[in-house]
């Protein structure tokens, strides 16, 4: 069982971050005063304040630390980082109130003036990480002069267009432009996600690929209806726009944006599941025999004669009622 204490290593925290967070808890504390009392009773509450401050301060850093908020980047901060900060904020508050009591003959503090810091210390230090991460993200942005081969839309704009839009925004050797998603979705058409528009729904495919100047759509569903990847292909096919898909976010291998996705297959257009052949155990069958196709001119015949023909048979009879084949 691990000690309660491991939270309070400074192996997990910057003191960089903690640093900065005691300057603005600091401020925070100073701009909740004047909200709670402004000028008139600023003098009343200020001496008791620059008293306690470092006491306020020091304990809010230590809930911070208890909570694991200083084991989040800043640079990638998220909806659950914030939460784990806002409840850090709130568990702290009780505990400065109950500081007032213990040092009663400093002077009194109004307790809404506890619940006002608990607010501005929130958005003080939201502001800050967010700042963090929009700088990071600017960073990733591709540098001035960079070239991209072409414009990208991906369709679908649910957790895998999502998951897709932020991995490739995220690098910055990226070579496309992204221009935004395309959604069947109702409550989302005319509306921003992950910084990219909602360009339009289905019907508008043909239409959005052609204004767009897109070279690239890729279809972010994990298991797209195979009627849907041949319509799409075929607007693909007459825009002169290249068709692809997702591939799996979990594959070791991905370690650069060009294997996110990758180029439809036959059986992404097919409405059965494709079938694996035994190629060896088929080989023993007709190496060195005599086979014989019939129905050989037409399409499935002739696919057959190619792929048996690779199998080496001692000869190979084709046979067709058709006499234009």
């Amino acid at each position: 069982m691990q000690s309660p204490l491991k939270h309070f290593s400074p192996k997990r925290f910057s003191w960089k971050h903690v640093l900065t967070d005691a300057i603005l808890l600091t401020l925070a504390l100073y701009v909740s005063l004047w909200l709670r009392t402004g000028d008139e009773q600023w003098n009343q509450h200020v001496n008791m304040l620059n008293q306690l401050a470092a006491v306020f301060v020091g304990i809010r850093i230590l809930t911070f630390m208890g909570f694991g908020v200083y084991r989040s980047m800043w640079r990638y901060i998220s909806t659950d980082d914030a939460s784990r900060l806002a409840m850090a904020v709130a568990f702290s508050v009780p505990l400065n109130i109950s500081i007032t009591f213990i040092g009663a003959e400093l002077g009194t503090m109004p307790r809404s003036f506890f619940i006002i810091d608990a607010f501005v210390a929130t958005a003080l230090l939201m502001m800050v990480r967010m700042g963090r991460r929009r700088l990071f993200e600017l960073q990733m942005q591709p540098k001035k002069g960079h070239v991209t081969l072409g414009k990208l839309i991906i369709y679908g704009a649910g957790q895998n267009g999502r998951l897709l839009a932020n991995r490739l925004l995220s690098d910055p050797r990226r070579d496309r432009d992204l221009l935004g998603f395309i959604d069947d979705d109702a409550h989302k058409q005319n509306k921003i996600i992950q910084g990219l528009p909602i360009l339009g729904q289905h019907s508008d495919l043909e239409d959005l690929l052609t204004r767009s100047g897109c070279t690239e759509l890729v279809v972010a569903i994990t298991h797209p209806p195979a009627e849907l990847m041949r319509e799409i292909v075929v607007v693909g096919r007459k825009t002169g726009v290249r068709i692809q898909r997702i591939a799996h976010f979990d594959a070791p291998s991905i370690a650069r944006s060009e294997a996110l996705y990758k180029p439809v297959e036959l059986k992404d257009l097919l409405n059965r599941p494709s079938t694996d052949v035994d190629l060896p155990s088929l080989k023993s069958l007709i190496e060195s025999r005599v086979v014989l196709i019939t129905g050989a001119g037409g399409s499935i015949g002739a696919e057959l004669c190619r792929q048996i023909a690779r199998l080496r048979p001692a000869k190979l009879l084709l046979l067709d009622h058709s006499e234009l084949n």
